[in-house]
């Protein structure tokens, strides 16, 4: 059976990552579509499977420490039992509160800057898995709005993605 499939070719020209979409056949992994409230769990279950790293793209990030068993606090939870475990945290970020928080937390943060927006929604464990759409890491995005993301366990893209991770990290894109 085919399936689309999305592979982007990295190339840092001027700034801007290049693309092309193709029809292949799957085999290294697969794709499938996480909708709404749905992410709270899937997002949590990946966190809890991660053993050496996790990368985030955050676009918009709260903690609701008055409202612990709400799902959005339970991913909080999990990444921060993640990093007691062992596990490294990397973000990447816009906003300069967000930032803080973050650090505070023990994580290690990349902040863009003002003048750029990280407007991915991402999350990567062991360079292995990824979850990816529009659900922000908000209680709003978790427990109201409708949203939705892929998460990708297929090679190819997920590896392709994590390069885009390194190269904004290290100011290789978009700079």
């Amino acid at each position: 059976m085919y399936r689309a499939r999305t592979t982007t070719t990295l190339r840092a020209r001027q700034g801007r990552v290049t693309g092309k979409i193709e029809r292949t056949d799957r085999t290294n992994g697969a794709t499938s579509l996480v909708l709404d409230r749905d992410y709270a769990m899937r997002v949590v279950e990946l966190i809890n499977r991660a053993e050496r790293e996790i990368k985030l793209c955050i676009y918009a990030w709260r903690s609701y420490p008055e409202s612990p068993e709400s799902a959005i606090q339970k991913f909080n939870t999990a990444l921060i039992r993640a990093h007691n475990r062992g596990v490294k945290i990397r973000c990447i970020v816009d906003g300069y509160n967000v930032k803080t928080q973050l650090e505070r937390m023990g994580f290690e943060v990349c902040y863009i800057g003002r003048y750029k927006t990280m407007h991915t929604k991402a999350l990567i464990v062991d360079d292995r898995e990824m979850l990816m759409g529009s659900h922000n890491l908000t209680q709003r995005a978790f427990e109201t709005n409708f949203e939705s993301s892929l998460y990708i366990t297929e090679h190819e893209p997920v590896l392709q993605f994590c390069e885009y991770f390194e190269q904004v990290w290290s100011g290789h894109v978009g700079r």
